[in-house]
């Protein structure tokens, strides 16, 4: 969802004298949530069972498109 909507908006309203820096900034972004939630899914998945782990990142996936759905902001951006 970041990747293809967020993203190449940030990217798109950056300075370009700025850009590289600003793909970084979203880089983090990116992947920094992703320290966090791995070791969290494989404790689940470990101590629940892969179905749980799944389930829970099918939730949070539909929780992240409902929100960006919701977003007028997002909904109108080109």
């Amino acid at each position: 969802m970041f990747t293809t909507h967020v993203a190449p908006l940030i990217l798109g309203r950056g300075p370009a004298t700025h850009l590289s820096r600003v793909q970084a900034v979203v880089a983090l972004a990116q992947n920094l949530p992703l320290l966090a939630g791995n070791p969290l899914l494989g404790t689940l998945a470990d101590r629940a069972g892969a179905p749980a782990a799944l389930a829970v990142s099918a939730a949070v996936l539909a929780a992240a498109s409902g929100a960006a759905l919701a977003s007028p902001v997002l909904r109108g951006a080109r």
